[in-house]
């Protein structure tokens, strides 16, 4: 979704992302070129979710914005959590900057190749192995160099749907053992179907259908008030909380109505207390 943008997104681009090309094989890339063929193409594959693509491209904006503010107030040290191809360390190489990336091992080996195979693409990411389901989160980001004196930026994408809510704040629990007082984590959520726009209830049902298809259920109702409720005993407080309305009137005035992302969709960013 981030090559499609980046390829042939109406300008001004919601976000550009000139290094997602390099994590897509040869199918995806020919259909991450808009043209009247593969929009149809990618409509009747994706169809139902297809306005997820909006936010997928809100979301790595939402990021982007929050993470130039925070190296400009001297942040250096950076986790991408659940980082799979995330192109974060890639667009800010030579800056001086630390970069984790956590991610099962798996998934790392696979990212891992690719740059090997463009080695004129400059990075300093220092890669975190983690199953999060046998090994410990903290442990594993003070043992690849993180000090956790420092405050930390923390970018969480298109992972806490697939988690219940318990699973969520255990993680954010555990992470904030390492993030000094004044850290920021940013992440999106899709909300439960009582916060769900009457509108969009079958679009999330839908996604919801389909990526269980494909063996990776959305776990996540993500409940709005009860995170409200509960964050706090996890050191972490809310700074910013904006819906999918304000994504749309932020960044996506000139962009075609397909590309606008759902008004229940969520993003939250949240600070180490």
């Amino acid at each position: 979704m981030r090559a499609r943008h980046a390829a042939g997104g109406i300008r001004p681009r919601v976000f550009e992302d000139q290094f997602a090309k390099l994590f897509v094989d040869g199918a995806s890339l020919a259909l991450s070129i808009p043209t009247p063929l593969t929009d149809w193409v990618v409509g009747r594959v994706a169809g139902p979710v297809r306005a997820l693509e909006g936010e997928v491209i809100a979301r790595s904006r939402y990021v982007e914005e929050a993470l130039t503010a925070a190296i400009a107030a001297g942040t250096d040290q950076i986790v991408i959590l659940g980082a799979g191809f995330d192109t974060t360390a890639l667009r800010h190489a030579g800056k001086g900057l630390r970069f984790f990336e956590v991610d099962h091992p798996a998934t790392q080996s696979e990212k891992q190749a690719v740059l090997a195979a463009n080695a004129d693409v400059v990075h300093d990411i220092r890669f975190v192995p983690v199953d999060f389901v046998t090994d410990d989160l903290a442990e594993a980001l003070t043992e690849a160099g993180l000090d956790p004196k420092r405050p930390i930026f923390c970018s969480w994408l298109g992972v806490v749907m697939y988690l219940e809510q318990t699973a969520t704040l255990a993680t954010l629990a555990t992470l904030r053992k390492v993030a000094a007082p004044g850290s920021q984590i940013l992440f999106d959520a899709y909300p439960r179907p009582e916060e769900t726009d009457r509108d969009e209830q079958l679009l999330f049902a839908a996604a919801r259908t389909f990526t269980a298809g494909l063996g990776e259920p959305m776990l996540g109702q993500f409940d709005s008030d009860a995170f409200a409720r509960d964050i706090g005993g996890a050191g972490w407080a809310i700074k910013d909380r904006i819906n999918g309305e304000e994504m749309r009137q932020r960044w996506f005035a000139g962009q075609p109505r397909v590309l606008h992302p759902p008004k229940s969709a969520l993003f939250y960013t949240l600070v180490a207390v």
